[in-house]
């Protein structure tokens, strides 16, 4: 508005466009050209290039899809174009993938990456040969594992994923004390059995280095080093007294 107009007097919303417009629904092709409800995106999408979980993007993109009131048209649109990599390649190096309509593009995506594909297989194995590597932090040991289970039985029962990721987690230790405290307290999810680790890992280093520093080879050692410091001062101050005797005869 510029100085020296009249204020326009804007109408309140009646009621029922803003039920209308909370309330969401896709729209059709036919309604997207004259609706004004699309606009730039308030969430933005991020990409996905294969490895990531696809449940988690799937569910990730059609939560921002819901909130930006998009129609079918736009998501399948949008969802080709934040596929990149090997999940792009599915899309974008076939020539027929244009014709594709918003449920063609998920049904193929899930052949590729859903639960029954040969990449869930694969990562299925990956999976139960993983070991936690040296120096690695017991945080993202758990957060490889989480990523690992949704990818491999995403179409299993959330109880059973969680008792696979705990069987996972505990295998893949390599502390057998730290192992011998999971089996004891048997924790049904992952949550826990990072709990418990990581609540143990720490007290036990501590303990082992304190039960290595009472060893009487350690502590030999300790009461060592001020006697050859004592001795090699005494050589020192005898060499000293000697070549002064020599200096003045």
């Amino acid at each position: 508005m510029s100085y020296g107009q009249t204020p326009v007097q804007h109408q309140p919303r009646s009621k029922l466009s803003k039920t209308h417009f909370l309330s969401h629904k896709p729209l059709s092709d036919s309604e997207e050209e004259d609706d004004p409800r699309e606009r730039v995106p308030t969430l933005s999408l991020g990409q996905c290039d294969g490895p990531t979980p696809w449940k988690e993007v799937l569910h990730r993109f059609e939560s921002c899809s819901e909130a930006n009131y998009w129609s079918k048209k736009t998501m399948t649109v949008q969802l080709k174009f934040c596929l990149v990599g090997a999940a792009g390649a599915i899309v974008h190096r076939n020539p027929h993938s244009s014709k594709w309509d918003y449920r063609r593009l998920v049904d193929e995506l899930e052949i590729a990456y859903g639960p029954s594909s040969d990449h869930a297989a694969a990562v299925a194995v990956e999976l139960r040969q993983r070991i936690r590597k040296p120096g690695e932090a017991l945080h993202a040991f758990r957060d490889d594992i989480y990523g690992k289970v949704t990818v491999a039985y995403g179409d299993r029962a959330e109880i059973e994923q969680e008792l696979i990721a705990v069987e996972v987690f505990t295998n893949g230790l390599g502390d057998g004390e730290v192992v011998q405290k999971l089996l004891e307290q048997r924790p049904a999810t992952l949550a826990r059995a990072y709990e418990i680790a990581h609540t143990y890992e720490p007290t036990r280093k501590a303990a082992s280095y304190v039960t290595s520093a009472m060893q009487p080879g350690a502590r030999n050692l300790g009461e060592r080093r001020p006697r050859a410091a004592m001795v090699w001062a005494k050589d020192k101050n005898e060499a000293i007294t000697k070549a002064a005797s020599v200096a003045n005869p």
